[in-house]
């Protein structure tokens, strides 16, 4: 969140933010696996003709664009860092649903269960690039992933590698250290 302390700051930063100046890089984790390391979604967005509630996709929609790189792939999930050139309402949601692989725990544009112990969605607002409107310099902010998210990824992580290591002989006795 930002916030303007003078007329004149709001006014500077919603020039930025309608122009496309201000940068949003987001972390999001996704249901399956993506196949690519990079890619772009672009396709327009608008609201959706039976549940209006909802956006979606749709050609007479506002132009959106979301560009993606794949972070890790863990156990039937893809660990995503995702920025919006556009910023339309629930664009990554959208979009990554259209692809088919919606954001994790988002029941409105996603479908199955989520990972165990996701309260939420998997979205996180990670960093925020503008121009100070009184210093006229690029500032960056950084927000770390929150511990309930983080802990998501731990748990996937740890199916990951349970996964990956060989079996184990039940009938070769385990070496123990003395």
């Amino acid at each position: 969140m930002v916030v303007g302390k003078t007329p004149e700051a709001v006014a500077a930063l919603q020039g930025q933010m309608q122009r496309g100046e201000m940068r949003k890089r987001y972390r999001l984790l996704v249901l399956g696996t993506l196949k690519e390391e990079d890619g772009i979604i672009d396709a327009p967005i608008g609201r959706d003709r039976v549940h209006r509630q909802k956006m979606a996709v749709r050609a007479d929609g506002r132009a959106a664009r979301t560009e993606f790189h794949v972070l890790e792939r863990l156990s039937g999930y893809t660990y995503v860092d995702a920025g919006l050139p556009s910023g339309r309402t629930h664009q990554l949601r959208v979009h990554f649903g259209y692809i088919e692989h919606p954001v994790a725990g988002d029941s409105t544009y996603g479908r199955g269960r989520p990972p165990a112990g996701l309260g939420r969605q998997f979205v996180h607002s990670h960093e925020l690039t503008l121009t100070s409107p009184s210093e006229q310099s690029e500032r960056r902010f950084v927000a770390e992933l929150p511990a309930d998210l983080e802990a998501t990824l731990g748990y996937l992580r740890e199916l990951a590698d349970r996964a990956s290591s060989p079996p184990r002989d039940p009938g070769v006795p385990t070496e123990r250290a003395s």
